[in-house]
């Protein structure tokens, strides 16, 4: 059994993270998911709050870890 971890830019900042590619934050760009790092949520989160917008749903708590590999299909 193994395990693994997804390595790209988050798309607000352009910072390199790790990630489970099924369960972290991410907007659709183009028809393309593109990732969201964890301080990247929480200050956009802030600024929805602060706007009267919704907030996103806290993200998953296995989303910025290594996912196992049979979940990868």
């Amino acid at each position: 059994m193994g395990y693994a971890i997804m390595f790209a830019p988050c798309f607000t900042c352009d910072e390199i993270f790790g990630f489970n590619p099924i369960r972290v934050p991410s907007l659709m760009v183009e028809g393309e998911r593109r990732p969201i790092c964890l301080d990247c949520h929480t200050q956009l989160n802030e600024l929805r709050e602060q706007k009267g917008v919704p907030k996103w749903p806290p993200p998953h708590a296995d989303a910025y870890s290594p996912v196992n590999e049979h979940e990868l299909g």
